[in-house]
C-alpha cells in the first residue's frame, strides 16, 4: 500500500476500515 499512502495517506485507513467491515463500501 506504498502507493496509496503517497497518493492517498488518509484514505488508506479508511479502506481499511471499510475492507474488513464491508457494511460502508
Amino acid at each position: 500500500m506504498q502507493t496509496s499512502s503517497t497518493l492517498f495517506p488518509d484514505m488508506e485507513i479508511y479502506i481499511v476500515i471499510i475492507q474488513p467491515s464491508g457494511q460502508f463500501g
